[in-house]
Parts: C-alpha cells; structure tokens; sequence
C-alpha cells in the first residue's frame, strides 16, 4: 500500500503525542486525555461537515453563546469575591500575583517565566487546584472561554448568509 510509509510515521507521532500527554496527565481521567477522547469521537464528522459544508442553527448558538456568557460571569462574581478585589483573569501577570503573592498560595513549581512572571496555565494551576477553591474556579472559566472563541464564536464568524459554515 502507498500509505505504509505514512503508516510508521503517524504511529511514532502517536507515541511520542501520547507520551506528552501522559506527563501531563497519568491518571487519564482529566486534562488532554478527557479533551482528547471527546474530540476523537467529533474529528470525522467534523471533517465530513468541512468536506461538504454544513447549516448551522444561529439561534440556537446565539442562545449558547448567551448561556455561555452567563456562565461566565458569575464565575467572574465568584473568583473576584474569593480574591477580595477585580483584577484581569486573563492576564498572568495580575493572575500570578494575586494567587501567588496576595493570597499567599504556594507556587508548586521552582522557577518563573523567562519574563519572572508567574506562570499560571492549566497544568500549574491544576497542580493544586484541590487546595484552593478559587483556581479551579479560573480553569472553569478558562474552559468556558476555549468553548465560547473555539466552537460558538467560530461557527457563527465563519457562517455566510445562507447559514452554511466554510472553513
């Protein structure tokens, strides 16, 4: 067969992408393997609905994108009351201080960005995230913002008039 070839070398990729995400995540249980087990089921009908365009239904994604909306705002309340005070969540910067100096959370890791910020991405803050209510608070809605920009906002920014998606 012509893909054999190709054969041995997306199997070395496999294993070298399973051993990455095996670091990250032993148990298997949450992080890049939950991500990757539900985005495995959704890739071909995702790459016949790109093959042969698709409908999308804008109502009931503007009432997503509002649900969504929602959502996150009141995790917004809820981080800002638990830190005492509004900062930008989306800045590490601000993020890295106020968890790891105003809050007194201890930094799981030894060293700082090359920058000497706090580095403050899912895998840090999952690190001890079951001791600090408010870090699991922020990757929640770090998860509704990855939902909102990757599918929902995509979807509806790529659609034309006659609601058909093209990418």
């Amino acid at each position: 067969s012509t893909l054999f070839p190709y054969t041995t070398l997306f199997r070395s990729l496999y294993e070298y992408l399973k051993a990455k995400i095996d670091e990250q995540d032993p148990t298997g249980k949450k992080g890049p393997w939950n991500i990757y087990n539900i985005e495995k089921r959704c890739l071909f009908p995702t790459m016949e609905m790109e093959r042969n365009l698709c409908l999308i239904d804008r109502a009931y994604l503007e009432e997503c994108r509002v649900d969504v909306e929602k959502r996150m705002e009141k995790l917004m309340s809820s981080i800002y009351e638990a830190a005492g005070r509004t900062f930008d969540i989306n800045s590490p910067k601000q993020l890295g201080v106020l968890l790891f100096e105003e809050m007194k959370i201890p930094y799981p890791v030894k060293e700082k960005t090359k920058s000497g910020q706090y580095a403050t991405g899912e895998k840090i803050l999952e690190q001890i995230g079951d001791k600090y209510p408010i870090l699991n608070m922020i990757l929640e809605y770090r998860g509704y913002e990855k939902i909102l920009g990757t599918y929902i906002d995509n979807f509806l920014n790529n659609a034309d008039e006659n609601e058909e998606v093209k990418f």
